[in-house]
């Protein structure tokens, strides 16, 4: 048969087309946006160190899955809710609240140090239940009495309690010994006051591990997404990568290091 040389261009037009299609169906995207948190220690975007513990870990695992180039968009709570349900990010930490429908939930949550920050002179040193700090003022973040369930909440009710939008004032209310307490993150309360590590050894306030929380969560836009950096986070863990990161980001910020699992499995229901 006798191939003219127009069908020879058509031919080749359709070849070109047909590994085009393939390139793309089977080259994976390697680049995307991480709607964050935007509060020290834990998300940083000034520090040439680290981008803060969360962010340093997901970052880590995203590239291991094919994901070198990864943005992470410092926002507010409500700010990271908008930018991934309207698609401008793939994955979004610190989720809080219910995942919504046609949105995938990892396995993992994010756990901060949160507890109940009294000083160390104080009646409430040798507090051992919630329900001792009846009669108490207390001073916590915002939705705290939703995320520390209903114990909390029914002991805080006759309280001298309330709650602010930014825990670096909650810091100041309890420093300035307004409140009896201040319920939130230790590591953030260590970084709010500056310390050397030396310092934040010797200072009169200590931490009482009290409170009920199962950290907050991780979204996805894409499942399979979802299933592969959750492996991926899971062989991090075993093989002390995590850790490793964890140490880093301690000694990047100047914090004395803590004993605390920040990646928790999410419990089956």
């Amino acid at each position: 048969m006798k191939i003219t040389f127009s069908t020879l261009l058509i031919l080749c037009g359709l070849w070109i087309h047909s590994a085009k299609i393939q390139a793309t169906e089977t080259q994976p995207e390697t680049s995307l946006l991480v709607a964050s948190g935007n509060f020290a220690p834990y998300f940083v975007d000034d520090n040439p160190a680290t981008l803060g513990l969360f962010n340093d870990i997901f970052k880590e695992a995203l590239a291991q899955v094919g994901y070198p180039n990864v943005e992470f968009k410092s926002l507010g709570n409500e700010a990271i809710k908008r930018n991934f349900l309207i698609g401008r990010a793939e994955v979004a930490l610190n989720w809080g609240g219910i995942t919504p429908d046609g949105f995938f939930q990892s396995k993992y949550r994010l756990k901060f140090v949160n507890r109940v920050i009294v000083r160390k002179a104080s009646p409430l040193a040798l507090l051992q239940d919630l329900s001792t700090m009846k009669g108490f003022k207390v001073v916590s973040f915002v939705n705290a009495t939703r995320v520390f369930g209903l114990q909390y909440e029914n002991t805080m009710k006759n309280n001298g309690y309330i709650e602010y939008e930014d825990q670096t004032i909650t810091n100041r209310l309890f420093i300035s010994e307004r409140f009896d307490a201040k319920v939130g993150d230790w590591l953030m309360f260590l970084w709010s006051l500056g310390l050397t590590p030396q310092q934040q050894q010797n200072m009169p306030y200590t931490a009482l591990d009290l409170l009920e929380y199962s950290g907050s969560s991780v979204i996805y836009k894409d499942e399979v997404l979802r299933d592969k950096v959750d492996m991926q986070l899971t062989t991090m863990l075993q093989s002390g990568q995590i850790e490793t990161i964890t140490q880093n980001w301690f000694k990047s910020m100047g914090v004395v290091p803590y004993q605390h699992q920040f990646l928790a499995v999410l419990a089956k229901k």
